[in-house]
């Protein structure tokens, strides 16, 4: 799940928001310009909580998809009129534990794919057809609280979802609708251990948050290596330091929101 800026409600301050860097440039120009915040209601069948979590934007339809938790639709948002839509992309099973966590948008195959974090199979999501396919990329185990944000890295065409409890980073390629839980694994089965993946072109790396685990975890999409040692020594006894991440290309850092943590992460991926 990856994490941007945004103006905080009544200051002109920054606060935390589950936008990429680019979407939130996007958005920027609708109200963020004029230090704005407003909430759009949501209908009045989606009542309760945790139904959400992660959203991105399509250019292709000039729309937002949230990935469903607890919920059993996708929420469709048009940034430009406001209206949400929570029947569209339905039919998704009510959970009493969570389904998805994070979505991201694969501009090759113009589908959006969220990461299983109980279900059984990767959400795919067409969004000019408008359907949703939780058969083609199946065969998960049931709950276990897998993976835990996704992002899409343009320079070898494939996704990549954090290892939340999962032994393993999940690879998704969408050109040929195969999953990989085998090369990019030996990570170990410890709980909360990355929550949000960013990708950074300019060293064509990507990037997890540190949940439980004591380092930031730094994938190479081209060698297919991990390190949790470069960016270690975080742990400090604190357990779900950060959620989310993300890079700002205009400082060429990334930065990690704090959940239980103190700070900010800040992290620097030319220098380390």
């Amino acid at each position: 799940l990856a994490w941007a800026w945004c103006a905080q409600p009544g200051s002109g301050d920054i606060a935390a928001t589950n936008l990429t860097a680019a979407e939130l440039t996007y958005a920027s120009g609708i109200r963020a310009a004029r230090h704005e915040t407003h909430t759009t209601p949501l209908p009045p069948a989606t009542s309760g909580s945790n139904k959400w979590t992660g959203i991105t934007h399509a250019p292709s339809v000039d729309l937002l998809f949230a990935a469903p938790y607890f919920a059993a639709a996708v929420l469709v948002v048009n940034p430009r009129t406001g209206v949400v839509d929570a029947s569209t992309l339905s039919d998704l099973g009510n959970s009493s534990g969570g389904k998805w966590r994070g979505i991201a948008y694969a501009a090759s195959v113009n589908r959006l794919y969220a990461a299983p974090y109980g279900a059984t199979a990767v959400l795919v999501v067409d969004p000019t057809r408008n359907t949703t396919d939780t058969a083609t990329l199946d065969g998960f185990p049931d709950g276990g609280d897998k993976w835990d944000g996704i992002v899409y890295a343009p320079s070898v065409g494939l996704l990549y979802a954090a290892p939340f409890t999962a032994d393993a980073v999940l690879v998704i390629n969408p050109v040929s609708n195969v999953t990989d839980t085998a090369t990019l694994g030996g990570l170990g089965p410890a709980g909360s251990k990355w929550t949000g993946i960013a990708y950074v072109p300019s060293v064509d790396r990507l990037y997890c948050a540190p949940g439980n685990h004591g380092a930031v975890l730094i994938i190479n999409p081209r060698t297919n290596v991990t390190d949790t040692t470069t960016l270690s020594g975080l742990g400090g006894g604190v357990l779900n330091q950060w959620t989310g991440i993300a890079y700002a290309p205009s400082v060429s850092l990334l930065f990690a929101a704090p959940l239980n943590a103190d700070a900010v992460l800040v992290v620097n991926p030319h220098s380390n």
